[in-house]
């Protein structure tokens, strides 16, 4: 029944579902009717999470009788637009509910509904009540009979039964036609010609009939079902608008409720593949899991809420409560562990191991998060790894970053961090390989200064401000090791400051690559002790080619003093030789000095003798 109320054509379908008898359904008059209504706009869009308002009334005798009894409701319907009441527990307008003599005449129930939750009702339709007047005869009786009535009975003794005592099955039919059986063993069997099982007020309604192989169990369950094949729903209106999707499992309220086409998707738990329509090859295990995909392919969820919001992303596997719950579009995304990539939307191709990793993640694609809290904040980074809890904790737009290592933070893009400040040993059997090949390098210059450099360098020993580098990097306490921290605060350390190398550096004009420089105001200055190796081996060139000359200076000097050696060693030749000569002369002199005096003496003898 279709009433313009407010612009809108809401549609009621009224369920009344059993009546509410004190303390015997065969003791006394009813105390209540239950009474369900889904509410639905033109469009066949349910009004979901709205104030509506009732207006009921039973009416004696005829549909436009006077009504002997009139009461209102307000309430609020579910995400499906199920209002729930109880027929003589309302707000009562007239008439006393209680005093109705049921047996006495026909009985109809007026619905009237307000969608906005006001009192200007819309008459929704006008029905009547075949059941109350059984439970009130039920009520009056007051003798017992040994059989059954095909207008209803009371009494009944326990000796009383419907069945067989004979070794026979127990049939019933429709227009002559057997549709259940219960057979000698305690069996139920029912029958039709698709070979399908229907259990449930409007279940598998439309369905063709042929060799389906359906089960559907619980109001209006395959409600819509056609030709599709081998599905299995259990619970109030599972696969509701599936038509001819095939080998669909819907266990719980409302699962796979908009299925249409679908294959293939197994949804367990309330609301669990809801808005599923096309989507095939999803499974989902948990309350709304999966609740809005409507065409996204081969999702698995697994957990309460998780990958809620997905529509059309395909290929993502959530496991854990509200894991990928943001998630659309995003496809290739792997999310295990509570609320891990909660927020993402588009993001593709991450993957998060822990609870609450990649927790803000939105946009980023290709994100590894391993560990509790690791890339928490991540939002539109890319093709970052993270491992360990909290690891990565801090960036929100970084990209090609990897930290290793509990709590171990990251400041800017193309970054590299193994430890948090506590650590105090980083070691391995080898060390570290950077690519160094000449086919990979162009404009080579042989520029580096040496010993300029190294002489400005100011070789210091200091102590770790902790705390200061928490307060930096933003590091919650939560995260903090307190303890390594205090140990590692009463470390000596050997080294540089940054910012001295960074100006040393300058004012040689030399572009220094072993200074890591701040990429941003979150970031912090570092060095790469390694690249100190350069301008050392520079130095000790630079060093050895004063060696060298010196040496050869030298090695020059020590030929000129062999020279003079030589040249003095021959002059002392000459001058031993002169020597030589010189007393071979005093000889001769000497010599001679004697022929002459004993010249000098036969001189003298022989004048004596002249005489």
């Amino acid at each position: 029944m279709k009433t313009k109320i407010n612009n809108l054509s809401v549609a009621v379908i009224i369920i009344i579902i059993n009546l509410l008898i004190g303390s015997s359904i065969f003791a006394q008059s009813p105390e209540a009717f239950k009474y369900q209504a889904i509410a639905r706009d033109a469009s066949g869009n349910v009004i979901a999470n709205q104030n509506v308002s009732f207006r009921i009334s039973i009416i004696k005798t005829s549909a436009t009788g006077t009504p002997v009894y009139v009461e209102t409701h307000n309430l609020t319907t579910n995400n499906f637009g199920l209002a729930n009441l109880n027929i003589g527990e309302g707000s009562t307008v007239s008439g006393d509910f209680s005093t109705i003599d049921w047996s006495t005449d026909k009985y109809y129930i007026k619905v009237e509904m307000d969608a906005t939750g006001g009192t200007s009702y819309q008459l929704m339709g006008t029905s009547q009540l075949l059941s109350v007047p059984y439970a009130l005869n039920a009520k009056s009786a007051e003798t017992t009979i040994d059989g059954w009535n095909l207008s209803g009975n009371t009494g009944i003794l326990s000796s009383n039964f419907l069945g067989t005592n004979d070794n026979a099955n127990l049939i019933f039919k429709t227009n002559g036609v057997e549709r259940m059986r219960i057979t000698t063993k305690g069996q139920i069997e029912t029958y039709n010609t698709g070979e399908s099982v229907f259990i449930g007020e409007g279940a598998g309604a439309n369905d063709d009939l042929s060799d389906n192989g359906n089960v559907f169990i619980g109001y209006k369950s395959g409600y819509f079902n056609t030709t599709g094949n081998y599905n299995t729903a259990n619970g109030f209106s599972a696969l509701y608008f599936n038509t001819t999707g095939n080998y669909n499992t819907a266990n719980g309220a409302a699962t796979l409720y908009s299925n249409t086409t679908g294959w293939y998707n197994t949804a367990n738990g309330y609301a669990s593949l809801y808005s599923n329509i096309t989507g095939n090859y999803n499974t989902a295990n948990g309350f709304s899991a999966l609740i809005f995909n409507t065409t996204g392919n081969y999702n698995t969820a697994n957990g309460s809420e998780a990958l809620y919001n997905n529509t059309e992303g395909y290929d993502n596997t959530a496991n854990g409560l509200q894991a990928l719950y943001s998630n659309t579009e995003g496809y290739d995304n792997t999310a295990n562990g509570y609320r891990s990539l909660l927020s993402n939307i588009t993001g593709y191709q991450n993957t998060a191991n822990g609870a609450n990793a990649l927790y803000s993640n939105t946009t980023g694609s290709g994100n590894i998060a391993n560990g509790s809290y690791s890339l928490y904040n991540n939002i539109t980074g890319n093709e970052n790894t993270a491992i360990g809890y909290g690891a990565f904790y801090n960036g929100d737009a970084y990209s090609n970053s990897t930290a290793i290592g509990y709590n171990t933070s990251i400041n800017a893009s193309n970054q590299i961090r193994l430890g948090n400040s506590s650590v105090t040993s980083i070691g391995g059997q080898v060390g570290w390989t950077t690519l160094s090949d000449m086919r990979f390098k162009k404009d080579v210059k042989e520029n580096v200064p040496g010993l300029d450099f190294i002489m400005k360098l100011k070789p210091v020993t200091y102590y770790l401000d902790m705390d200061a580098i928490a307060k930096f990097t933003n590091t919650p306490d939560s995260l903090r090791l307190k303890d390594a921290e205090a140990l590692k605060g009463k470390m000596l350390q050997t080294g540089f400051i940054a910012q001295d190398v960074e100006k040393a550096a300058s004012d040689c004009g030399f572009e220094f690559s072993g200074v890591d420089a701040p990429k941003n105001e979150n970031d912090y200055y570092g060095l790469r002790y390694a690249e100190f190796v350069v301008p050392l081996v520079k130095a000790v060139q630079e060093q050895q080619n004063t060696i060298d000359k010196q040496q050869t200076t030298i090695d020059n000097q020590q030929i000129i003093i062999d020279k003079q050696q030589t040249i003095n060693d021959n002059q002392q030749i000459i001058i031993d030789k002169q020597q030589t000569i010189n007393d071979n002369q005093q000889k001769e002199i000497e010599s001679l000095k004697s022929e002459l005096q004993e010249l000098r003496q036969l001189i003298i003898e022989k004048q004596k003798t002249n005489k």
